[in-house]
Order: structure tokens, then C-alpha cells, then sequence
């Protein structure tokens, strides 16, 4: 074989992914200055998402319409920033496939067209100081973002012993971030 040649063409799973996605967002918010230190925020974000996944030609298109409705909310105090706000990531096209990927006897892979999109809880606080004399600056920052339906991989081993995986939602995954500079 020629370097860059495959001896059996498999249309059926082969890529030709193209995903054309629209998002609109409205984001109106309150605020109100309780001291000249303490102030709030508050608002809502109002989403709408066309989303159309295009796989090849012998796969049907999904077509995935999202209106959604998102909080957030921000307190200044002095020096101190405490947020919340949500939102959502799409799954990506290659998880979405409604095809199944044979890679070798020992590894497949299958795709999930009812994945549906992670919606994150982001939690932060941030504080930063600067110093006008010493020219010296103190920032600390971090972040929690708590999760449902997370997209992860399910593994399994067939009865003739080979690994198949396939893309799932699952509710309860955390990330954490911390931050300091001086």
C-alpha cells in the first residue's frame, strides 16, 4: 500500500461533520449601591440557540432548538467579588454521531444523539488590592463550577473481550480553580 491510502473506503463511517450554530442572548441586570463599598448586581440571561449538526450523507441531520432563562448575580464588597452565573456547552459533533466506529477488533466506538448540553453553575470570588505607595498588588481569585449532565465516556468489554465506548450525560462533576498573585 501507498503511504496515505486506505484499501477499504467505509462511507458510512466517515466523517464530514460541519455544525452551524446561532445564539442570541439578552443579558438585562439591576443594580444597586447599598454604601459607597457595597453594591449588588442582579440580572437574567435570556438564550435561544439554533443548533444543526451535519454528519455525512448517510446519516439524518440533527436539529436542536434551546430557549433558555439564566441568573446571575454580583455583590461588591470594599475590595471583595463574590458571582454567580450559569450556562450551557453543547456536546461536541463527534459525540452527537448516530454511527457506530469499529477502530480494530479490541475498540468501537458509539455515538450519542440524545446527549444533551452541560449546563455549568459557576461560582467565583475574587479580591484585589493595590498598594499606591509600595506599588504592590494582592489578587486572589477563585472559581467552583458544579455541573449536570456532564458528557463522559462509558466504557464497556464486550463478550469477545473488546472495549466499546459511548459518550453519556452524568450529573455531579465539579472543577475547582484558585488563584494568587502578587
Amino acid at each position: 500500500l501507498q503511504k496515505g491510502l486506505y484499501p477499504i473506503f467505509l462511507p458510512d463511517q466517515s466523517n464530514n461533520l460541519t455544525r452551524k450554530q446561532w445564539t442570541e442572548a439578552l443579558h438585562p441586570e439591576l443594580m444597586y449601591q447599598f454604601t459607597d463599598k457595597i453594591s449588588l448586581k442582579a440580572g437574567l440571561t435570556g438564550q435561544l440557540q439554533q443548533v444543526t449538526n451535519h454528519f455525512n450523507s448517510y446519516t439524518s441531520d440533527l436539529d436542536q432548538h434551546f430557549n433558555n432563562l439564566f441568573p446571575t448575580a454580583e455583590l461588591h464588597i470594599n475590595k471583595v467579588n463574590i458571582n454567580y452565573s450559569e450556562e450551557l456547552q453543547q456536546p461536541s459533533i463527534n459525540d452527537l454521531q448516530p454511527i457506530t466506529v469499529v477502530y480494530s477488533q479490541l475498540f468501537s466506538f458509539i455515538g450519542n444523539p440524545d446527549l444533551k448540553p452541560t449546563h455549568r453553575h459557576n461560582f467565583g470570588m475574587n479580591y484585589f488590592d493595590f498598594k499606591t505607595q509600595s506599588q504592590v498588588y494582592l489578587n486572589l481569585s477563585s472559581r467552583v463550577t458544579v455541573e449536570t449532565n456532564s458528557v463522559v465516556r462509558e466504557r464497556t468489554i464486550n463478550a469477545e473481550g473488546a472495549e466499546v465506548t459511548t459518550p453519556i450525560n452524568r450529573n455531579g462533576r465539579f472543577t475547582t480553580y484558585l488563584y494568587a498573585g502578587a
